[in-house]
């Protein structure tokens, strides 16, 4: 895999993620064990995450086309960090009482999180 399909996958992920949360937060929130619906909060949240995770979606996308560059490699550190925090926290869910799908995220992070890592390292 080279930095363009990378980027592709991480870019493709992240826009599915982002709309599911952003367009369907209560359908999102039951997968991670939140059955409270009536909590307006909690749906502003998951709305302001997925519009985040969108912008990180496309972020990926629009410098999949770009030549090595300094612009790549801090698109790929950026993603880097991204997914580095994103797994502190899962793994932090993940101590505690945390649904399935939580391990599903758990490997697509750390999958897309060693890709950021690779790449930025190889650039």
């Amino acid at each position: 895999m080279n930095t363009k399909n990378y980027l592709t996958v991480a870019g493709v992920v992240g826009v599915i993620y982002g709309l599911a949360f952003f367009f369907f937060p209560e359908q999102a929130q039951s997968f991670y064990g939140i059955d409270d619906q009536s909590n307006e909060l909690a749906v502003r949240m998951q709305r302001f995450f997925g519009g985040s995770i969108i912008a990180m979606g496309f972020l990926g996308l629009m410098a999949r086309n770009a030549s090595e560059s300094i612009g790549r490699k801090a698109v790929l550190g950026g993603l880097s960090v991204f997914f580095i925090l994103n797994l502190v926290q899962i793994g932090m869910w993940l101590a505690q009482d945390a649904p399935t799908f939580s391990y599903v995220d758990a490997v697509v992070t750390l999958v897309l999180g060693a890709g950021a890592i690779y790449f930025y390292r190889k650039e």
